[in-house]
């Protein structure tokens, strides 16, 4: 161990338990050396560890520490070893003792990206698993060999590393990596020299192929491990006594002994010759030596002028010097002078699109080349035309442009950005008693401080009770006809009354306040003066919109007022209004004419509905709600007791209906109905009319009304119902054939009822139903009763045995052609039917008596 080694103690709890963790020096950078003609030629740097980062971290599990074997725990962890590199893809093998050929054959990976962290077992991964205690001479060993494939400056490679722990003592470790031993490459001719040197360089591993190379030597190596192919196809791998390599069938990842364990990797790739810029990529080249036939890796370009790949990502554009910042009066566009650099820019490249954002608005901008990849821009700050006062911030600013260049034989943009620092615009402020017109502060800005043109006043919000500069607008002073007074009721009907109204002030001050308010009022009766007080209180006045106002009562009282006479009275409202002028108070009065007051003549019974009267007091003139009516004696002037009454009140009701039942339909039959009207207005006449089996029965009516020492409305009415033919259509349907009767239904009688409704005449319609009335339908003797010529009614009955002279005696006769019966009317005047053979003669007696 090397004596400037770093040595780590730990030491835990109250009884002393320590671990000694020796960290190994690395040996010294890997030299890969390209030999021709005997010398060494070139010298390059090679360390796997400058990519792949390898650490562990050891210690005991158990409380208290005694470094007992199943308590002892090993964390590996694999990262990237810089911040410029990432490991694509990486294998673990953890191979105990086994040299790097055993390992590979005999272990299974634990793959990975970008970093591997894992807490193993040491008694898992060392290579003894009996005593005697670890030692110096004997240690535990457990050996790691890590194979990664790493992307850095936009290539791909491969890297291999062993990593090695010992354990020296019960509670001694030692871990350590050694980098490749020293290589050495024969190169066949001098020509080849820079080819090989700068495809090493630029690809962190070694290209062979026979017509460059003769043989690769590793310097000081007793023998060498060899593994051909990658993790995920290994080919091959084997332990070689000798220590050169003189052929190279596509990739070796060569490890050699070292006395502490292993070297890490050297790894070659089989690369053939080729011309470059022929024949598109060729075996032999790669993006590295030939990177306009093979293009380059994702993130770089072909620069046809440096003839290699160079990163897109470093192409990028910053300021070259600081532009202004600061600028007065917002009100007005500036130019500023930005100058901008591109960085790494391509040796083919052409600029164009320039843009300029300042606080999230483009703005103007033009650009011209100063020198070299340095530009000069003008860039137009816009004014702000609503900005007001103080200072302004821009922020969000940037400038951008495009640029094209040549990636190979393509041709490629690319948008390049740089942001700008935030900008201040100062302005005037308002409020300070000085019009500053040189920071735009103008009447339009702050008429607080720069006044208002004639007629105009500074129109100011007041703010914790005192006028808020920043807020101040120029308006036309008031006028008159800014005011407004409108009074809810002009026409009145008493010499004492109220009346509402809003005052109102259009497009007011909003600093306007009410000082004073009073009211005077002319007077005028059928064209003679009069006299009238009046007085107005109004409510705390507000703002409402554009509008101050106040809901204010104006109370009238005129002298000796006489109701027959008209009157007109000419309000005037006077009012004191005080607002601020910027930063002055201003007091003005105004005598506002209202329009005139009628208070005219009137009474109950003019036909007018006045002012002081109402529907309860006069509804002669004033009419009563829907539904009822005026109920008065006399259409044409009002009476005392005229009232409004409901319309609904008044209704007809039955009081007895009889006869209901008939026994000859085809006699005129009547039916006498009592009735009375229910509310009856004073001034009542009453029309009947009838509807006997729905309006298909002829019917009539007359009705008397009744004396009453009560007041009430009775009526008796007779009903009358023609005679009805059975057989008639319109009657047909209430025939029961069976029962021989007429059933009638729908039958009711109506009163059209008008009275006085005030000064109209108003008519409603009252009915009621008089319910089922039935006829008997009987057959009539020796009376054509229907006029039709058919005496016999048969279908009712009707025969010769009941009316023998309606219906005869039947039509037989005897052999001379004479009837056997007749009809005889001596003892019935119905008749009655008679044998003709039971006719004849006896002789009772004889006076005189004859002689014999």
């Amino acid at each position: 161990m090397n004596e400037n080694s770093p040595q780590i103690v730990h030491c835990f709890g109250v009884v002393l338990v320590c671990y000694l963790l020796i960290t190994l020096p690395m040996v010294s950078a890997t030299n890969i050396n390209l030999i021709y003609g005997g010398n060494t030629v070139d010298s390059i740097e090679y360390n796997p560890s400058n990519f792949v980062k390898i650490t562990s971290n050891i210690y005991d599990d158990e409380e208290p520490q005694l470094w007992r074997d199943e308590y002892i725990k090993v964390g590996l962890n694999v990262e990237n070893a810089t911040g410029d590199v990432r490991i694509v893809k990486g294998y673990v093998y953890p191979c105990k003792d086994m040299n790097p050929s055993e390992c590979i054959s005999n272990t299974a990976p634990e793959t990975f990206a970008e970093t591997f962290e894992k807490t193993y077992n040491w008694i898992d991964i060392r290579n003894k698993d009996v005593y005697p205690q670890p030692s110096s001479d004997n240690p535990e060993i457990s050996r790691f060999l890590v194979l990664a494939k790493v992307s850095k400056a936009g290539r791909l490679f491969w890297t291999g590393l062993i990593f090695e722990i010992r354990r020296v003592d019960y509670n001694l470790f030692s871990s350590y990596s050694l980098d490749a031993t020293d290589t050495e490459i024969y190169i066949n001719d001098y020509s080849y020299v820079s080819i090989v040197s700068d495809f090493i360089r630029n690809n962190f591993i070694i290209p062979f192929n026979t017509q460059w190379i003769n043989r690769i030597v590793f310097y000081g190596a007793e023998y060498i491990f060899s593994i051909r192919g990658t993790p995920e196809n290994i080919i091959s791998a084997q332990e070689n006594e000798s220590t050169e390599i003189t052929f190279v069938p596509d990739m070796l990842f060569v490890f050699s002994n070292a006395t502490q364990g292993f070297y890490s990797a050297v790894v070659i790739n089989h690369t053939e010759p080729s011309t470059c810029g022929f024949n598109g990529c060729e075996p032999g080249e790669t993006s590295d030596n030939c990177c306009i036939d093979c293009g380059c890796v994702s993130g770089y370009y072909c620069d046809i002028g440096y003839g290699y790949c160079r990163s897109e990502n470093e192409i990028h554009m910053s300021l070259y010097g600081m532009p202004q910042t600061e600028l007065m009066n917002c009100y007005i566009a500036h130019k500023i002078n930005v100058s901008v650099i591109i960085n790494n820019p391509p040796s083919d490249m052409t600029v164009s699109a320039w843009k300029a954002v300042l606080n999230g608005e483009e703005q103007e901008i033009s650009c011209s080349n100063v020198f070299g990849s340095v530009y000069s821009c003008t860039v137009t700050v816009s004014a702000l035309p609503n900005c007001g006062e103080g200072e302004f911030m821009l922020t969000s600013n940037y400038i951008e442009n495009e640029i094209a260049y040549s990636d190979g034989s393509v041709q490629k943009t690319k948008r390049l950005l740089v942001s700008l620092p935030d900008i201040t615009i100062s302005s005037y402020t308002c409020g300070d008693g000085k019009c500053e017109n040189n920071k735009g502060e103008d009447l339009g800005r702050c008429c607080y401080d720069c006044g208002c043109a004639g007629g105009y006043y500074c129109d100011v919000r007041i703010t914790n009770n005192l006028p808020d500069p920043k807020s101040g607008t120029c308006k036309i002073k008031l006028r008159d006809s800014d005011i407004e007074v409108f009074m809810n009721q002009t026409v009145f009907y008493s010499g004492s009354f109220q009346v509402g109204a809003e005052i109102s002030v259009n497009n007011p001050p909003r600093s306007l306040e009410l000082l004073d308010l009073g009211c005077d009022s002319g007077c005028d009766q059928d064209g003679h003066a009069c006299m009238v007080s009046c007085d107005i209180t109004c409510n705390q006045f507000s703002y409402s919109g554009n509008v101050y106002k106040g809901v204010c009562t104006v109370d009238f009282v005129i002298n000796n007022y006489t109701k027959t006479f008209s009157y007109t009275l000419h309000p005037v409202i006077n009012l004191t209004l005080k607002y601020y002028d910027g930063p002055n108070v201003v007091e003005e009065s105004f005598s506002l004419h209202t329009g005139s007051l009628s208070i005219p003549m009137h009474f109950c019974g003019d036909r007018e509905c006045n002012g002081d009267e109402n529907q309860q007091t006069c509804c002669y003139d004033c009419g009563c709600p829907a539904g009822m009516y005026c109920d008065t004696k006399d259409r044409d002037k009002p009476m005392e007791g005229d009232v409004c009454r409901n319309l609904n009140d008044v209704n007809l009701v039955i009081d007895s209906i009889e006869p209901r039942n008939f026994s000859d339909a085809a006699e005129q039959n009547v039916i006498n109905i009592s009735a009375h009207i229910i509310n009856p207005p004073s001034s009542l006449k009453v029309t009947p009319s009838c509807e006997i089996g729905g309006g298909n029965v002829s019917c009539n009516i007359a009705c008397e009304r009744l004396p009453s020492s009560t007041g009430d409305y009775n009526l008796s009415c007779s009903l009358y119902i023609e005679p009805l033919d059975y057989r008639n259509p319109k009657v047909a349907n209430f025939y029961d054939a069976v029962d021989q009767k007429l059933v009638l239904e729908g039958n009711r009688i109506e009163l059209s009822l008008r009275f006085n409704d005030g000064g109209s005449v108003k008519e409603i319609v009252r009915q009621a139903d008089i319910g089922r009335i039935e006829m008997d339908v009987v057959w009539h003797c020796g009376v054509d009763v229907y006029g039709d010529g058919n005496l016999c009614e048969a279908d009712l009955g009707e025969n010769s045995e009941n009316c023998c002279i309606d219906c005869g005696c039947g039509n037989e006769t005897d052999e001379k052609g004479l009837p056997l019966r007749f009809c005889y009317t001596g003892k019935s005047l119905h008749g009655e039917c008679i044998e003709r053979s039971l006719i004849g003669m006896n002789i009772l007696s004889v006076n005189p008596e004859t002689e014999k």
